[in-house]
Parts: C-alpha cells; structure tokens; sequence
C-alpha cells in the first residue's frame, strides 16, 4: 500500500494521464490542459482562450461513499524501532473535466473512453495506486453564452479509486514479565 497522495501529486497523476487520453505530447500540453481555473484578470473579462480554441480544465476533489470510511490498522515496531499504528483505506477522488472549442465532445468523449483502456489503468495503478471506475457517464453540453456568442462546452466527471496508508506513533502498553494468565 503507498502512502496517500499530496494533492499535487493526484493532479499530477489525472493531468498527465488526461494528456495520454488526448494524444497530447507533454511539452505541448501547458495551453490545452489546465488545472482548475485561471486566476488572472476581474469578472468580466474575456477568457485566456480563444473561442474555437480547444482547452480542457480539471479540477480535483473528494468524494465519499460508504467504501471510503473503511479503514484496516495493524499495530508493530517500524524500522525505526517506534511502535507504530498502520492505516490502509481508500480515498475516492472525483475529477470534473470541463472542455471548450470545436472539439469539446470528441476531446470529452476521447477521455472517457481513454481513461479506462488498458495502457493508462496500468499507468495510474502503477505510478500512482489509483484506479478509475469503469462506468462513466457520458459527456455532458453545456454551451455558455459569452460576450455576444455561444462557447461550445461539454463536461465529464470521473472518479478513482486510491489504495493509501499511513502511519503514525502509537502508544505502548509495557508488559510486566512476571504477570501470568489463568483461566481458560
């Protein structure tokens, strides 16, 4: 089991396991993929993105379903000879992936079907410990008017699956040797 991941680590993960989804070469992903939102600029203003430009962002979170709250613990001396307790669970992530320009459907629907085919499950199971769910819906429009024209837009939420653990000090209880059980 890895240890949970940092939030830059799990948006490392989806980001470039959207770029092998989009056939998109990573030297040339800054402009077509993005984390979240853009933070320049004030209400009002153009996007930082041409209308028939095709640009996807992601946003990462959480989210909770009865299988998330399961936890394991064991309980042992760590390699630092520390008494330990050990936690193994699972956290569920949940990416939403809003597409704009000409291309939003195909892009959106390329990483749907993406996201689940064999190189990249490999490529998140190994590098990172997450796995997709398999069953994903379908891309959804959402067209935005803006500044006098309609944006093509279409979202996809997908969700995974990560195996994590952590491990903490925990106390002791010192057991006198001469102490005997009885009974049976």
């Amino acid at each position: 089991m890895h240890e949970a991941l940092t939030k830059t680590q799990l948006e490392d993960a989806v980001y470039r396991a959207v770029l092998k989804c989009l056939s998109i070469p990573d030297e040339s992903a800054g402009s077509r993929v993005r984390l979240s939102w853009p933070t320049d600029g004030e209400s009002g203003d153009m996007p930082g993105w041409k209308r028939d430009e095709d640009v996807c962002f992601l946003r990462v979170g959480h989210f909770d379903d009865p299988f998330t709250r399961l936890s394991e613990a064991s309980y042992g001396h760590g390699l630092d000879g520390q008494f330990r307790e050990s936690r193994a669970y699972v956290r569920g992530h949940e990416m939403h992936c809003i597409f704009y320009g000409e291309s939003a459907m195909e892009d959106a629907e390329a990483l749907r079907t993406g996201i689940v085919s064999a190189p990249v499950r490999a490529f998140l199971w190994d590098d990172f410990n997450i796995a997709p769910f398999a069953h994903i819906a379908p891309p959804v429009r959402a067209d935005e008017w803006f500044s006098g024209a309609w944006w093509p837009r279409y979202d996809v939420v997908i969700r995974f699956y990560e195996g994590a653990a952590r491990s903490m000090p925990a106390a002791e209880i010192d057991v006198s040797p001469d102490i005997q059980l009885i009974g049976g």
